[in-house]
């Protein structure tokens, strides 16, 4: 099964190739002045320079056929070109991703002099979830020339040319330019300065007041959760390793429903969310994988070996049951920090409080007393079939068959048979849920023990209280219990109540609060209306 886990979706890593800066001339938009850029980078650093009859340097000219330079400048790159003569704004390369965030972005330039240089960190509130490829990013939207954005005409040196529009909006009269970043932020810069003018964030406002939300959310939490009492650290850490194995479920889940969505859609049709989305459940395994240079470890890739794949598959579960185990033993032991300081701090209270009377005392004790007489006892216990293999078992199952039901409908497979559909669909979710659900349930009520097995539906076994001769707790496995023929009823608990019926058979009920049991089966036989 997990040979063909990761059969289906193949994900489609956008390859591409750097380039460099060509020699080229560029055209203000009232054809005053021409930009003349004579140096040539390429990806690998090395600089080739233009020689060229007509301009001497890198600069700026009139453009009327004038040799003289009203400025020069000794880099290289691409710039966006102001019509006032004096100032130019140099576009930053494209941004690699080996190289972080701290890359140049835009820089503004006045007479060929430095103003101001912005990196991309500082112009986008979260870098990271940027739309990248195999090798790069992009972080600017290119504003359209509907709204306002100027197009320039660029002449190679070495021959061709094109009309390209800038991308950004420039307002002569006002000397501002207008940006806007794909995470939708937008800037107003002084070009005179390079000064940020006015900014709309809306992520950086979002992320701002989510993270307030979501730290008064964990506060009401903690609260509640230190107000409960303490379950034993057995139970506890078998939680805490179920609830992060149904979160990694989840996880590679939405990876793969991610890909599917996007397998056919273009990059500039993909929304901030789901962009978002990507990044973090299907770009983070891989990412993690490559810098540790984990070369068995490729998470959505295909495989030629079904062995390869099943390493794959391990690797994505293993990476999501490592993050949310690590955050849930985090909470757990905050959790249990932060009792531990309320409960002492509880106590502190209680000593100033004045101490009740002997009288009042055994008042509330005998009230206690005949309430606990009036009410009948009774008895319900719900265990597990080791819920982590169980669950680790079913989300093996879910995503196994969620694979294949997304290769037959992304593949065809699914018009030309519709009985692919059901089937993926039944496999998928209804086994899982099977698998789930498998528990045994026991019950003392009603003058009756009821335990047994519960699937889909609960197949039950009666034994009446009058029936039973005598009753004790007993270990689950022991040579005289083979002996007698004790049909059993357990799951793994260690201790059970065994039960003698008065027609001579032996029945042993495994719990994991066998006490508790075995005082309601005896609480009822004392009730019970035929004594």
């Amino acid at each position: 099964m997990l040979a063909f886990f990761a059969l289906a979706l193949p994900v489609a890593v956008l390859a591409d190739q750097e380039t460099g800066t060509y020699q080229y001339a560029m055209e203000s938009a009232d054809k005053k002045y021409i930009f003349v850029m004579l140096r040539g980078c390429s990806s690998d650093g090395s600089v080739d320079l233009y020689d060229s009859e007509k301009y001497p340097e890198s600069g700026l000219y009139l453009n009327d056929g004038s040799a003289a330079p009203l400025w020069t400048v000794d880099w290289c790159g691409y710039v966006l070109l102001p019509s006032d003569g004096i100032h130019i704004v140099r576009k930053g390369p494209w941004a690699r991703t080996r190289e972080g965030y701290s890359v140049e972005a835009i820089t503004f330039f006045a007479d060929g002099k430095l103003l101001k240089s912005y990196r991309v960190c500082d112009l986008v509130t979260i870098p990271w979830l940027l739309q990248h490829s195999s090798s790069h990013y992009e972080w600017q939207r290119l504003i359209p020339a509907e709204e306002g954005a100027q197009s320039f005409s660029i002449q190679f040196l070495n021959g061709g040319s094109y009309s390209a529009g800038s991308g950004v909006v420039f307002d002569e009269s006002a000397h501002t330019m207008r940006i806007a970043t794909l995470q939708g932020d937008t800037y107003l810069f002084d070009v005179n300065t390079g000064e940020i003018l006015s900014s709309a964030r809306p992520v950086r406002t979002i992320t701002i007041s989510l993270s307030a939300f979501l730290v008064l959310l964990y506060a009401w939490y903690l609260m509640r959760a230190t107000a409960r009492p303490r379950l034993p650290l057995w139970k506890l850490y078998q939680r805490l390793a179920f609830n992060a194995l149904v979160m990694a479920w989840l996880s590679a889940l939405l990876g793969f429903g991610l890909l599917a969505a996007v397998r056919h859609m273009p990059g500039e049709d993909r929304s901030l969310v789901l962009v978002a989305g990507l990044r973090v459940f299907v770009s983070a395994p891989i990412e993690i994988a490559r810098r540790n240079e984990w070369l068995w470890a490729r998470p959505f890739g295909n495989a030629p070996h079904p062995f390869y794949l099943a390493q794959n598959v391990l690797y994505l579960l293993g990476f999501w049951l490592f993050i949310f185990g690590v955050v849930l033993m985090t909470n757990s032991t905050l959790v249990r920090c932060v009792r531990s300081v309320r409960q002492r701090w509880g106590s502190g209270a209680t000593e100033t409080l004045p101490q009740e009377s002997g009288a009042q005392l055994s008042i509330q004790k005998e009230r206690l007393v005949s309430h606990q007489n009036i009410r009948r006892p009774g008895f319900r216990e719900v265990q597990h079939f080791s819920r982590f293999w169980l669950g680790l078992g079913a989300s093996f199952l879910s995503l196994f068959f969620a694979d294949g039901l997304l290769s037959a409908l992304l593949g065809g497979e699914a018009h030309e048979d519709p009985l692919f559909i059901p089937i993926y669909a039944f496999m998928g979710v209804l086994l899982p849920i099977l698998l789930l659900n498998i528990k045994m349930v026991t019950k003392v009520s009603a003058g009756q023990v009821v335990v047994g097995l519960r699937l889909l539906w609960h197949q039950k076994g009666r034994i009446a209280l009058d029936d039973i001769r005598q009753c004790s707790i007993q270990p689950r496995h022991s040579h005289e219990q083979n002996e007698l023929m004790v049909r059993k009823y357990a799951v793994w608990a260690p201790l059970g109540v065994l039960i003698e019926l008065t027609e001579g058979d032996w029945i042993l009920i495994g719990s994991q609060r066998p006490h508790e049991l075995l005082e309601a089966i005896q609480s009822g036989q004392r009730t019970s209306p035929t004594d």
